[in-house]
């Protein structure tokens, strides 16, 4: 655990979904929002071995490929379900963890 290593401010006149691409790096773990959504994306990510968390996008196509049971202290906490999914799976398949969390502070679902 440990502070950001590093942050990339833009002019915003390019892409900054291809700055972010130039910085990925094995192992590490990013966050970002949902603008940044790219299937193309996620599929690099998991091929460096490198995470990431953003919200997924409410029109997402995947599979589910299996389950996880959850703990006493994740129900909780506030996760409704945690799963491994397929993202598209018939253009570019790349298998992501799905997890669904409720919010009882602002009432919101995020997925």
């Amino acid at each position: 655990m440990g502070l950001p290593e590093k942050l990339v401010l833009t002019a915003g006149s390019g892409s900054e979904r291809e700055v972010l691409r130039q910085h990925i790096r094995p192992g590490l773990t990013y966050i970002f929002d949902r603008g940044y959504n790219d299937y193309h994306l996620f599929r690099y990510f998991t091929t460096l071995g490198s995470y990431f968390v953003t919200r997924i996008l409410k029109n997402a196509v995947f599979e589910v490929v299996e389950t996880y049971a959850l703990s006493a202290a994740q129900k909780a906490g506030g996760v409704i379900s945690d799963q491994l999914i397929c993202l598209d799976k018939d253009k570019l398949p790349t298998r992501l963890r799905l997890v669904v969390y409720f919010d009882t502070a602002s009432g919101k679902e995020y997925h």
